[in-house]
């Protein structure tokens, strides 16, 4: 499949799950449909928004790369984001324990502090591959 496709498909589907994120946390659609609000679906919910902001602020760029550059940074999160996503199910799910990642009082739980690093962290990581990757190629 073509790069541009590729990209594609990645921004619509993550603007598609942070949307569906957005859309179900609102607080009428928990009076209407109270099965929404359980623990499962708060967990969806929140990993769809966690994990679709990245890939919306990547593919950007991604669209502009060379092909050799996009390969690369493919390897790189075909191996990065099931990680973080492993990651991130298992702190949702291991419960909320309070001030034990650290930060200096920072993140009130380990999830709080996971949600927000790990994105951030594959987003620096992937500017930097993309970069280094397009500055080699030149």
């Amino acid at each position: 499949m073509e790069q541009k496709k590729i990209v594609g498909i990645i921004f619509i589907t993550s603007l598609l799950a942070l949307s569906v994120s957005f859309f179900f946390s609102g607080l009428t659609v928990c009076k209407e449909y109270p099965w929404v609000c359980s623990d499962f679906f708060l967990q969806v919910r929140s990993l769809l928004g966690v994990l679709s902001i990245p890939f919306i602020l990547l593919t950007p760029i991604l669209f502009f790369v060379r092909r050799e550059t996009f390969l690369t940074w493919t390897k790189f999160a075909g191996a990065a984001f099931p990680l973080m996503l492993v990651v991130l199910i298992y702190v949702f799910n291991y419960g909320e324990v309070y001030h034990s990642f650290g930060g200096g009082g920072l993140f009130s739980s380990d999830a709080e502090a996971a949600s927000v690093l790990l994105p951030v962290l594959f987003v620096i990581i992937s500017i930097a591959i993309i970069g280094v990757k397009s500055w080699k190629l030149r």
